[in-house]
């Protein structure tokens, strides 16, 4: 099977990610892989046999207006790149392709709404994506929350596969003996990331736990910003803004635990890789995504949205907890035999085929 991946670039992000991983374990396994990109970004390893086309400029500086003067060349290049490599499938695990590929192409389409659906977007673009779903033979989804968020026709078209984790084995986890004291949260410096309310939270941890330091890893917008209520607050040596570190889990994965303060999540792939490496996890019961992960006191700890004297003490308790630090974080490993690469591999091309072969009863 031929397997096109479509997508604007492979720059750091979750769903680039995500592409990066699946066209690896596709053409392991024997399936001929092919990733379009418009722009000339990979920042992710690519195996060898994956072939990479490129068939435009993209910068991802493009408002609506540049968008539209491009798309008749990029549908025209597209077009060209399908009647000469025929595809038996193309996957676009971003939404913001799918008006590159023109209404004639008659190779069924699968693509992913990667996001939570209502935030950070306006009711326009939500109608033009629900449109263009609607050209989709499939759709995957991340969580079954996010899906029952559709009209009943894309669920119908729809089915839930997580996001793979990129380990080849399970983790042995860290006993608590073994831990530092470090907090840890992982993200764009984005303000629906609720780092404010995670620094107010570490700062009453602090008061009886002097001995323990938050870093926070990532990079974006807010980052000026944060640094002025850090030295607001005094904290300046004990809050560490760490910017962006490849492989960054192997760096953290002796933390006291790991905290996500989001105000909303698609599925969060931080958490994932957090508690599949082991490390004791605290997370806001946001929309979408934590809830589907944390079995509270089981595998982590998931608190209610925005309540930040829970944070606080959720915190504390792992710092003070042995038993509940390893329980947890024993527990959070077994996640890995939901998302590995093997498993989620198999449910997309279990997907394919049932999409692939649907088409061809139609015609």
């Amino acid at each position: 099977m031929k397997i096109c991946f479509f997508i604007q670039w492979l720059k750091t992000g979750g769903a680039e990610r995500n592409v990066s991983i699946l066209a690896n374990s596709f053409v392991k396994i024997g399936h001929l892989v092919d990733i379009v990109l418009l722009g000339n970004v990979i920042e992710f390893a690519i195996d060898d046999r994956v072939k990479v086309h490129y068939i435009s400029d993209f910068s991802g500086h493009e408002n609506t207006m540049i968008k539209l003067c491009k798309m008749s060349n990029r549908r025209k290049c597209f077009t060209e790149y399908c009647d000469n490599n025929k595809p038996d499938v193309i996957i676009c695990l971003l939404n913001s392709v799918l008006i590159y590929i023109p209404k004639k192409i008659s190779i069924p389409i699968i693509s992913s709404e990667r996001s939570n659906p209502f935030k950070e977007i306006n009711w326009i673009k939500r109608m033009a994506s629900f449109y263009l779903y609607r050209r989709c033979d499939g759709l995957v989804f991340q969580t079954n929350a996010i899906m029952k968020q559709f009209p009943l026709f894309l669920q119908k078209k729809g089915i839930v596969i997580y996001n793979p984790i990129f380990l080849s084995a399970k983790i042995e986890p860290i006993s608590y003996k073994n831990r530092n004291n470090n907090i840890v949260a992982v993200g764009r410096l984005h303000y629906s990331k609720g780092y404010f309310d995670l620094i107010d939270a570490f700062e009453n941890v602090f008061k009886n736990h002097n001995d323990c330091v938050l870093d926070i890893y990532g990079d974006g917008e807010l980052k000026d910003k944060l640094t002025q209520y850090i030295n607001k607050k005094k904290l300046s040596d004990k809050v560490i803004l760490k910017g962006n570190y490849p492989n960054v889990f192997e760096l953290i994965k002796e933390s006291r635990c790991y905290v996500l303060t989001s105000y909303y999540e698609g599925m969060p792939n931080s958490l994932l890789e957090s508690m599949c490496y082991g490390i004791p996890s605290i997370s806001f019961d946001c929309n979408f995504g934590p809830s589907e992960m944390i079995i509270n006191n089981q595998n982590g700890i998931l608190i209610k949205n925005r309540n930040l004297g829970d944070l606080s003490k959720a915190i504390t308790d792992f710092i003070e907890n042995e038993e509940l630090s390893n329980y947890c974080s024993a527990n959070a490993t077994k996640l890995f035999y939901l998302h590995s690469i093997d498993i989620i591999s198999i449910k997309y091309l279990d997907f394919i085929n049932k999409i692939i072969n649907k088409r061809r009863k139609k015609e």
